[in-house]
């Protein structure tokens, strides 16, 4: 069963069925525009100023989208396309931006450490040409709602933001084997979401952002053996 829900009432049961923003937005949009079934839509909707049973504008349903994309609702179906990981701290996902450096921790200069990811952003302009484009590829899949397969978000991008930040404590057992960065450096990974192999499906493929990167990323010096 598809359904909204505030970030704050997700619970551990649910965190496999929490889909990507980027890709609950058009989900979420189909079901206000032709009345889907979506549990929690009535609490969504008051929650972005709109009655519940009106007939609502483009305007308003941007301003009740914009719940999804900025974390604040979150949408939760079965067989999410791209689920939201979610780190160790509770409620927290990859997709928003927080600060987990202790004061002490920050004021060191440089050290060991890992990449993790801090923010992630869906370039609107690029990606909204990608799917029109794929859009007129689909209009020959009678019955199919648009949106409803991976392929019409071929080749559409996103930059993922990652954080040089100390190791935890279950991990600090790497420092020695890690690269050396200053802490708070930055770096950006652009990926692209591409039909690419997965071992795991029966077809032997399946739709995902590319190149793969985890949330967190630790970095090791390049090994120059002697032969």
């Amino acid at each position: 069963m598809d359904k909204l829900i505030r970030r704050s009432e997700l619970s551990k049961e649910d965190l496999k069925r929490v889909e990507d923003p980027f890709f609950a937005v058009s989900k979420v949009k189909h079901a206000l525009l032709y009345d889907g079934y979506l549990w929690g839509k009535t609490e969504f909707l008051e929650a972005g100023g709109i009655r519940f049973g009106q007939r609502y504008s483009e305007k308003d349903l941007e301003k009740a989208l914009e719940k999804i994309k900025d974390g604040s609702w979150l949408f939760l179906t079965s067989e999410p396309f791209n689920p939201m990981r979610i780190d160790g701290y509770w409620g927290t996902t990859q997709c928003f931006p927080v600060s987990e450096v202790a004061p002490s921790q920050s004021e060191i200069e440089k050290g060991p450490g890992k990449w993790r990811t801090i923010d992630i952003d869906y370039d609107g302009l690029k990606n909204t040409f990608a799917m029109l484009q794929n859009r007129l590829g689909s209009l020959g899949d009678e019955g199919r709602v648009f949106g409803s397969e991976g392929k019409d978000f071929d080749n559409t991008t996103r930059v993922v933001t990652q954080q040089w930040v100390p190791l935890d404590s279950h991990d600090d057992h790497l420092a020695s084997r890690s690269v050396v960065h200053p802490y708070g450096k930055l770096r950006a990974v652009t990926q692209r979401y591409l039909e690419g192999d997965d071992k795991w499906q029966i077809s032997g493929k399946s739709w995902y952002w590319q190149p793969v990167l985890p949330h967190e990323t630790y970095e090791h010096p390049e090994r120059h053996d002697a032969r």
